[in-house]
């Protein structure tokens, strides 16, 4: 799996292991959902992520190491 879609699904949280046993993701588009949080570990063994669409969503704040374990 290297692409992975969930635009317009009215997702409100991701619990943080959700993608950590998709490590050849390299695109997740979440864009168009109402995410007010990311915990700083939900990315955590994507190591091959290069894309992420978190546009119209509700964040306010994006913690400095949210990607620290991706490309």
């Amino acid at each position: 799996l290297s692409s992975l879609n969930f635009e317009y699904n009215l997702i409100e949280f991701i619990e943080p292991s959700s993608f950590s046993n998709l490590i050849t993701l390299n695109k997740l588009m979440l864009n168009f959902n109402r995410l007010k949080y990311l915990d700083k570990n939900v990315f955590n063994n994507l190591f091959n992520l290069k894309m992420v669409d978190l546009s119209y969503n509700f964040l306010e704040y994006i913690q400095n190491d949210l990607f620290k374990h991706t490309k």
